[in-house]
């Protein structure tokens, strides 16, 4: 899926350094590990983090590339590693895989090499990132935002993500619902419109990048800036906190236009497969 703006599937020029001499797709997917390191026990291996799920649902069991990747070899060492640890389980998991941590051959042949171990590409995700929001372009709803921060809260969330993302609702009950599994960087809101839930998004404060996930909203109440709306209050919150670091993402084809308008660039790609 291009319609990132990069045209088609070439590489950006090589970023430059920042943040204490990270790139920004070692600060992207750094950001991205944090994020996923919300659902369950984290695992580092050499040049491999594993995210365990106390759920069996595969979006929720990753193993993400976390180091540079030197050659095929190189490779096909962590994605068994990976398929080892997941099969032991008797569980389908997602694998993600930022391009710039591979060398060149390497990532024009991803494919070819993961498809005997039974790993399917599902998603091709831009890294995106800008240091500053655009100004708004329109009026937005006049929501009411509340943090994840009670059970009322976190059952709105359940909710909301189940139903936008298409998780079985019990699954997402025992993500979510939990006061217990809120204690880590992942945090989240709820957007209220007339006192009904419509929209949520989440933040993770990691790598000196803020990152942006789970923006989701009802079906009946899309394309009207309530995404918009709550991406700009997540970030205003977390500015006047202090936070600062540019804004970080991986965007979905649904996301990419309101992420283009909002001022993101793509700055590196995520390749992500998921066990079949």
């Amino acid at each position: 899926m291009a319609g990132d703006g990069a045209g088609g599937g070439c590489r950006p020029p090589e970023p430059a350094l920042g943040l204490a001499g990270r790139r920004p797709f070692e600060y992207n997917t750094a950001n991205l590990i944090a994020a996923l390191s919300f659902y369950g026990t984290v695992e580092r291996r050499a040049g491999l983090t594993l995210v365990t799920s106390p759920v069996e649902h595969p979006a929720f069991n990753v193993a993400v590339l976390d180091a540079p990747v030197p050659d095929e070899a190189a490779l096909l060492a962590r994605a068994n590693e990976a398929v080892g640890h997941f099969q032991a389980l008797l569980r389908g998991f997602n694998f993600y895989a930022c391009e710039d941590l591979l060398d060149p051959r390497t990532a024009r042949r991803l494919d070819t090499l993961l498809d005997p171990l039974r790993l399917m590409r599902i998603l091709d995700a831009p890294g995106m990132e800008t240091q500053e929001l655009e100004a708004p372009a329109r009026i937005l709803p006049p929501l009411e935002f509340a943090p994840v921060a009670t059970p009322r809260e976190r059952a709105a969330f359940t909710g909301l993500i189940s139903s936008a993302f298409n998780i079985p609702y019990p699954t997402a009950r025992v993500l979510y619902e939990p006061a217990e599994r809120w204690r880590t960087a992942f945090e989240a809101w709820v957007g209220y419109l007339a006192g009904e839930a419509v929209t949520c998004g989440a933040a993770v404060e990691e790598a000196g990048a803020l990152g942006i996930y789970s923006v989701a909203t009802l079906r009946g109440h899309r394309r009207c800036g309530c995404a918009e709306a709550m991406v700009r209050h997540i970030v205003a919150e977390l500015r006047a906190r202090g936070c600062s670091g540019p804004l970080v993402l991986q965007s979905t084809p649904d996301g990419r236009r309101l992420y283009r308008a909002l001022g993101f660039t793509r700055t590196t790609r995520f390749s992500e497969y998921a066990s079949h």
